[in-house]
């Protein structure tokens, strides 16, 4: 577990988990919001955004958060490991609200300085639509690149047991 990819949805864990994975395996991370939104949630150019992304699988070893379609192509072709996160939409809508209200007035440390956590209609809205797409975007991955290893999580406790079960590095 040298090159790991970490998807699901928002509100699902995913920056916590890499940070907790990152060092239990002495990993560098990459959260892919860092390097699409710039402060004010602007979002970066495209042609930056996607070189940036796609240098960040050339590396030897990384943990990489986030979806971002356009290039997850590129970083599951180097990847060893896949992590899905599948938790129900009730879920990420809560986390998302909760993380909402400890982040209010500043930035989480995943992503820009200068983007204020905020829960809104359309990020709700995001969360709902978005279950759906993941979970037939995660079949098509299983079905395309069959070297990964596929590590599907379904809750909070699945989470702290699979990083117990971990050795250190």
């Amino acid at each position: 577990m040298r090159r790991v990819i970490i998807l699901g949805n928002a509100g699902s864990g995913k920056s916590t988990l890499a940070r907790a994975l990152g060092q239990k395996l002495d990993l560098r991370v990459h959260h892919l919001d860092m390097h699409f939104w710039k402060p004010g949630w602007i979002k970066e150019e495209r042609p930056i955004f996607e070189w940036n992304a796609l240098e960040l699988p050339k590396a030897e070893e990384w943990i990489i958060e986030g979806t971002y379609a356009s290039t997850l192509p590129a970083r599951l072709e180097r990847a060893d490991t896949l992590i899905f996160l599948d938790f129900s939409r009730f879920f990420c809508l809560k986390s998302a609200f909760l993380r909402s209200r400890q982040y209010r007035g500043r930035s989480r440390p995943d992503i820009s300085e200068g983007c204020f956590e905020k829960f809104d209609y359309k990020f709700a809205y995001y969360i709902w639509r978005d279950h759906t797409i993941l979970h037939d975007r995660f079949i098509q991955i299983q079905l395309k690149y069959s070297h990964l290893e596929v590590i599907v999580l379904h809750s909070r406790g699945e989470i702290g047991k699979f990083l117990e079960r971990l050795p250190e590095k």
